[in-house]
């Protein structure tokens, strides 16, 4: 039985970015693997439409209410109900800005394999700017709804891979979030049983940005009235957890140099970079 992939990739005016997204997904076929990707583009105007019908990639072009909006349309068009997937079958999301690692989707699948009762699995991440220079390095821990109620989604959405069975079943985003749906939604999952787990491997890169969605006004204004409800104490207790397990696991540690492949401007071939030392610390 061949092992799926469906992935959604929204977009709006990133066209830049999106050409290296999909070259990181176009290179990851393997033998005994489908890879279903689909761009959910906001009707942009800076010719994504244009290129997306050049390049014969499946597509959704039309306005939406942002981008938890577009995953949902992406959703509904992997997994209308009613709907039944194998076994092997699975998700994932790739924003504009960010692309996969060499071997990332045949590792997931593999590992995926080997571990059944694991629905979502955590992978690492490399934090790059624009040119694909290092910035820093973020390692997952495993997802706890303690943590999460601090209000932030600690590891990365471009490091998360789920069993497809969950969003056949009805899970959606709510789009009235601009910012922390994914973190409502994986809490959710968490509250029904869902388990994850962590695989120490670099499995995609992020580009930091200013335009990023987590660095604008609304996002802060939805984190914080997310857990509004969390006392200082409450707060206080599950932060101190949280940096306590990421310095059992090392997640602050990391050899150096670096090396690691990525697509710029060209987004023909990879390009190799090697990092020396960088702060373990987001960016500011």
């Amino acid at each position: 039985m061949p092992v799926t992939f469906s992935i959604i990739t929204p977009s709006f005016n990133q066209l830049h970015y999106l050409k290296r997204c999909v070259a990181s997904i176009r290179d990851q076929a393997a033998s005994g693997l489908v890879i279903r990707h689909l761009v959910v583009d906001g009707a942009s105007t800076d010719g994504t439409p244009e290129w997306l019908r050049a390049e014969g990639i499946a597509h959704i072009s039309e306005p939406d209410g942002g981008m938890y909006d577009a995953l949902n349309k992406g959703l509904d068009h992997f997994f209308p109900e009613p709907c039944t997937l194998n076994p092997a079958h699975y998700f994932a999301w790739l924003n504009a800005d960010e692309q996969y690692l060499p071997g990332t989707i045949e590792y997931i699948a593999a590992y995926s394999q080997r571990h059944p009762s694991v629905d979502i699995v955590c992978g690492d991440a490399l934090i790059v700017d624009p040119a694909g220079e290092l910035l820093t390095y973020w390692k997952s821990l495993p997802l706890r709804r303690m943590y999460l109620d601090i209000g932030t989604l600690y590891n990365l959405t471009c490091g998360l891979f789920f069993r497809a069975s969950i969003f056949a079943a009805g899970a959606r985003f709510d789009a009235r979030y601009q910012a922390i749906a994914d973190l409502v939604m994986i809490r959710q999952l968490l509250a029904k049983g869902v388990e994850s787990a962590c695989v120490r491997r670099y499995v995609a890169a992020y580009t930091h940005a200013t335009s990023n969605i987590s660095n604008q006004p609304k996002a802060k204004e939805e984190y914080r009235q997310f857990c509004a409800h969390q006392g200082p104490v409450q707060r206080t207790v599950a932060r101190v957890m949280r940096a306590g397990e990421r310095f059992l696991r090392a997640g602050r540690k990391q050899a150096f140099p670096l090396e690691y492949q990525l697509y710029t401007d060209a987004a023909t071939d990879r390009t190799a970079f090697t990092a020396g030392p960088v702060p373990a610390r987001w960016p500011a």
